[in-house]
């Protein structure tokens, strides 16, 4: 009679239904590992796994982890949502890339492409693969995407609209960037969690030497949130001072 095939059960998976469908809705993200990226604005979530072949690099949820498309963008680098689109930053290549976070479709910059170069390769560049590969935190503030090189120890500012590199700001062996509600943005910086003041190109520290704090996310009520990399391996949540 021919083989047919049989579901018989899930595991983790939220997809309705867990196994991968024509409108996107079923299934999960990649089939290398679990995800390692992710971003959320208002009642929406992205995760990214930052590498597939036959499944979605990147999904979108809802709130409860219910997928609402997949997509292949995305490349194991920063990524943030501000109005409806999404940041990516492809480690390697070195490159932001613009989509449509309500469907995972690549938007155009105003350049008229979904991706621009943020760092340029030149001849003899032995500090390529550090460059390119070490990026931290990413946010929009103030009109402006804000994304941390770790190699370079240094603040990129960035134009929404064109993806154009605007200038840079010092910051010593920074990790993590968020902006919170109340208009702080949040850094990390020397193994700190604190405020970074852009116009003064100044690190306010807040908390004391952390065990090698990493990225940082800031919820809707000003909580704050850290994960620790060392030997602590986990998130700590902050107060308003520290």
């Amino acid at each position: 009679h021919g083989i047919k095939q049989q579901f018989v059960a899930d595991l983790g998976v939220s997809g309705q239904p867990p196994y991968q469908t024509d409108d996107g809705k079923g299934g999960w993200a990649g089939d290398y590992g679990y995800p390692n990226y992710v971003a959320t604005e208002g009642q929406r979530i992205v995760l990214g796994t930052g590498g597939a072949e036959a499944a979605p690099t990147s999904i979108g949820t809802d709130l409860e982890g219910r997928r609402q498309w997949g997509a292949f963008v995305g490349h194991k680098g920063p990524l943030t949502l501000h109005q409806d689109f999404g940041y990516f930053v492809k480690t390697g290549s070195a490159s932001l890339v613009k989509f449509d976070a309500r469907t995972g479709y690549l938007a155009p910059f105003s350049g008229g492409k979904p991706e621009v170069p943020i760092l340029i390769k030149e001849a003899g560049d032995k500090d390529w693969p550090a460059r390119s590969w070490s990026w931290g935190g990413m946010t929009v503030y103030q009109g402006q995407l804000l994304l941390i090189n770790r190699f370079e120890e240094r603040l990129y500012q960035i134009e929404l609209a064109s993806g154009k590199v605007l200038g840079f700001q010092p910051l010593p062996k920074p990790y993590g960037l968020a902006a919170a509600a109340d208009g702080r943005l949040l850094a990390v910086s020397s193994g700190r969690v604190g405020v970074y003041h852009l116009a003064r190109q100044a690190f306010e520290p807040l908390s004391p030497e952390l065990d090698q704090p990493g990225h940082l996310a800031v919820g809707p009520d000003g909580a704050t949130f850290v994960a620790l990399q060392g030997q602590t391996q986990q998130v700590w949540q902050l107060s308003a001072k520290g």
